[in-house]
């Protein structure tokens, strides 16, 4: 077995664990119980913040909007985002090399299971490989590691992966975090926060789709004039 696949195999056991781990120790409440711990010490937070965001760019856990809503509520919004998007920056070409070295091709699997006609998608979408990065760094449900696997067994180039990822990366970071400065603001100055669960994604969901709708588009208008 080579390094890289020694490498994608530990970053899945130790999400599954990291995951499992988090479920079993609660979750939500674990994370919200050690970021009250920190809120006081905003030094602390901010290093414990950075750690963490290396970590979880890194492998895929449930908890990265929630870290960046709890982060902003205490540092602000720049500041938490700023760090995340960086260590999204810093992870993601460790995650695409090893992928590629692994040669995970999604092409094989889709071809196999979807047809001829998905595989010259998946090879039209990974010539636009700047418009794919970007639309799964704003898809709201795939956490950023995935994101590079899924551009690096799809064919899309290093570096038009790494142009997706620095043009549209930040977004996200930016949108989770200034929404828990603004809750924090309100639970501060009123005790509640009456944003659902809901009304926080669909903004998000909305340029989501939006910039797919685009991206496809885009593909149908380049497989017409061919």
């Amino acid at each position: 077995m080579s390094l890289a696949n020694t490498r994608l195999i530990a970053i899945i056991i130790l999400s599954a664990l990291g995951t499992g781990a988090m479920l079993w120790l609660g979750g939500r409440d674990l994370v919200m119980t050690v970021l009250a711990a920190l809120e006081q010490r905003p030094t602390t937070f901010a290093i414990a913040f950075a750690a963490w965001a290396l970590i979880a760019n890194c492998l895929v856990l449930p908890a990265g909007s929630l870290s960046l809503i709890a982060g902003g509520a205490v540092l602000g919004a720049v500041l938490p985002a700023g760090m995340w998007f960086a260590a999204q920056l810093v992870t993601a070409p460790f995650i695409y090399r090893t992928t590629v070295s692994a040669q995970l091709a999604a092409t094989g699997l889709i071809e196999r299971y979807l047809g001829a006609g998905a595989t010259q998608l998946l090879a039209r979408a990974a010539d636009d490989g700047v418009w794919l990065t970007a639309v799964l760094r704003l898809t709201p449900i795939i956490p950023s590691a995935p994101a590079a696997m899924i551009a690096a067994s799809s064919g899309v180039t290093f570096k038009s992966f790494m142009l997706g990822s620095a043009l549209a990366g930040w977004v996200r970071p930016l949108y989770f975090a200034s929404i828990g400065a603004t809750a924090g603001s309100l639970v501060r100055a009123a005790g509640v926060s009456t944003a659902s669960g809901w009304q926080i994604l669909a903004p998000l969901a909305i340029l989501c789709i939006a910039s797919a709708a685009l991206f496809g588009a885009r593909l149908y208008i380049k497989a017409s004039k061919s």
